[in-house]
């Protein structure tokens, strides 16, 4: 999947799978996609006993010393809100994947204060004056058919102002998803909220 998305993208955010049991595979599988061997980070070791140490007054678990190993040649991304770190990885094509931690609350901590404000100096040095989105606004509707939905809504069925349209039955009613992408946010919610405009006058 991260090698589709890869190569569809140029970037994924994976989370999860960090961590020191068994199932915690992301870094060497990911790793192996970029062609990396996972090696031993000394400094990611010791602040691991460190924080073992002062949370459990015990010694790191043997187990937990996978935490310590990363793909060599990678970036450490710095998790200030727990203790499996973040993980950068970038070919010579400029695709990149940042792996975060699964925790919600590391995850979104990792986001905010380490990937994010990443991925802003990225797009300034390479000359972005404004960054643009990738948007979507779901209409919900209920006791109606998709078939019905396309028939109200004729040409629109097919998308929108060449905004994508996408048809989402369920049990409880069909969803209808329109989505732009490669504008600016602004430019991307006007978009949108003429698309449902236009959408909620057929249906």
């Amino acid at each position: 999947a991260v090698r589709e998305a890869l190569h569809r993208t140029g970037a994924v955010i994976t989370t999860g799978g960090l961590g020191p049991t068994a199932d915690d595979r992301t870094k060497p599988v990911i790793g192996a996609l970029f062609g990396r061997s996972m090696v031993l980070d000394d400094a990611i070791l010791v602040a691991l006993e460190q924080r073992w140490l002062k949370r459990f007054g015990v010694a790191l678990p043997v187990s937990n010393r996978q935490q310590a190993m990363i793909p060599s040649n990678c970036t450490v991304l710095n998790n200030h809100h727990g203790s499996a770190p973040g993980i950068w990885l970038e070919d010579d094509q400029g695709r990149w994947v940042a792996m975060l931690p699964g925790v919600p609350r590391e995850m979104r901590g990792m986001l905010a204060d380490t990937l994010l404000p990443r991925v802003r100096d990225r797009m300034q040095a390479r000359g972005a004056t404004e960054s643009t989105v990738v948007r979507s606004r779901t209409l919900r509707t209920a006791n109606i058919a998709e078939s019905a939905l396309a028939d109200r809504l004729g040409p629109l069925a097919t998308g929108v102002n060449g905004l994508s349209l996408a048809f989402l039955p369920g049990n409880d009613g069909v969803d209808l998803r329109v989505t732009i992408s490669d504008v600016p946010a602004r430019e991307a919610e006007r978009q949108l909220s003429e698309a449902a405009r236009q959408i909620q006058e057929k249906v």
